[in-house]
């Protein structure tokens, strides 16, 4: 449904366009059964190609993250633009979710 790619036991999830109300809790569905499930629980999402993140979308990314804490994983994030990052920010997000701006600087740090 997403791409991704594995680096070691760290999860590369690539995605695109916008992320809201009406699929992101496809998105949720598919993290739980191709990740979570199989106990794979170090997730770094990929949003350099995300244009948008619409409330709802944001309140799916914090039942993911309950998840992944609660499995003992880390989801992180990797390259929201500026829009997105701030909306991070505002909504403090940035305290819990990690963003990194270079690949190699977050698998270095999640390993």
């Amino acid at each position: 449904m997403f791409d991704f790619t594995k680096h070691g036991d760290i999860s590369v999830i690539k995605l695109n366009g916008d992320l809201n109300i009406s699929n992101s809790m496809d998105f949720k569905d598919w993290i739980i059964s191709e990740f979570l499930d199989k106990k794979i629980v170090k997730i770094l999402l990929d949003m350099s190609n995300i244009k948008s993140l619409d409330s709802f979308a944001l309140g799916v990314l914090i039942g993911i993250y309950k998840r992944v804490i609660l499995a003992g994983g880390r989801l992180c994030i990797l390259s929201p633009n500026e829009n997105i990052k701030r909306l991070f920010e505002i909504t403090g997000m940035d305290k819990l979710l990690k963003i990194y701006n270079t690949i190699s600087e977050a698998l270095s740090e999640m390993r």
